[in-house]
């Protein structure tokens, strides 16, 4: 009986980090001068404004962007 239970928690487990491992997906890399879509939460904007905002980036460091959109550059690293 034990035993039984054992297998059925670790096959969930395991169907359950595959889940995970997919909903992660690939990591895409962008380099210095690359023009990226920057998506804009609805919470952070006007329902009337755009949900997306083009944008170069500027520099890469440790994974984090520093953007350059038309108007000005983005405060904080994304």
């Amino acid at each position: 009986m034990l035993s039984e239970l054992h297998r059925r928690v670790f096959l969930h487990n395991a169907k359950e980090a595959g889940k995970l491992a997919r909903k992660g997906g690939t990591t895409l890399i962008y380099e210095v001068g690359q023009i990226v879509l920057f998506a804009i939460l609805f919470k952070n904007r006007l329902s009337v404004e755009a949900t997306r905002l083009p944008c170069r980036i500027l520099t890469v460091v440790k994974g984090a962007y520093t953007l350059l959109s038309q108007h000005s550059p983005l405060k904080g690293r994304h």
